[in-house]
């Protein structure tokens, strides 16, 4: 577990999704915002534990008011 303080919350740092690519590999989707807010310690430790694959989505963040899990959580794909 990593904290992050209510600035880095601000900076929708915690709004991100752990998944598992096509590669069988942990993925943490996370916007380069809130990326960008977390430590270096916070990020190396996140590195060592999954790839980070950082989105773009300022404009999403700024007028849409949501971020990546407001984009991801409700894609549900059925695999056959």
């Amino acid at each position: 577990m990593i904290s992050v303080t209510q600035e880095q919350v601000d900076s929708l740092a915690a709004n991100c999704y752990e998944v598992v690519g096509m590669d069988g590999r942990r993925k943490l989707i996370i916007s380069t915002r809130g990326w960008g807010s977390l430590t270096e310690v916070q990020r190396e430790t996140l590195l060592a534990m999954v790839d980070v694959v950082q989105c773009r989505v300022d404009t999403i963040e700024a007028v849409g008011g949501g971020g990546i899990r407001c984009m991801l959580a409700p894609i549900f794909l059925n695999r056959i």
